[in-house]
């Protein structure tokens, strides 16, 4: 089960309370991204297709991209796989993308405050990470990250 806060897409000087407050969740019915409704006092689904490739295997992890200024993104770890999901901007829709396919399980995704990187944890037997960095096309570079011990 996960769950990430969305950064505001509108800095102050002022608090903003729960004013636009998104969240996104994960677990066995897979990501869902919530909003706050000021005027009904509770937290709102909005639409999401659900990701074909984590049915069954349920999602254990979800981050959300910090606000760039150009577009909303989340990222999703189930099974082997790290799908990226991104607002369709007529219907409003969460819809899942391309991300990455690893060797093992994995576990853990983690949004870098800048650059469009996402850490990635995996691996069951040998815990291990690497780095997906997005290119200017949209896809995505695969980096292993090693760790050299003295």
């Amino acid at each position: 089960l996960g769950v990430s806060w969305a950064s505001p897409p509108v800095f102050s000087d002022k608090p903003l309370g729960m004013q636009g407050a998104r969240l996104a969740t994960a677990g066995d019915d897979g990501v869902h991204v919530w909003c706050w409704s000021a005027a009904l006092g509770s937290w709102e689904s909005e639409p999401a297709e659900q990701d074909a490739a984590a049915e069954g295997a349920g999602v254990r992890d979800v981050a959300w991209k910090p606000w760039d200024g150009i577009a909303e993104m989340l990222a999703s770890a189930s099974g082997r796989s790290v799908t990226m999901w991104t607002q369709d901007a007529s219907s409003g829709s969460w819809r899942p993308q391309q991300g990455a396919t690893f060797a093992e399980d994995v576990y853990k995704v983690s949004w870098a405050e800048v650059g469009n990187i996402l850490l990635v944890s995996f691996g069951q037997t040998e815990q291990r990470t690497a780095l997906l960095k997005q290119r200017v096309d949209g896809a995505w570079d695969t980096m292993d990250v090693v760790v050299q011990e003295e």
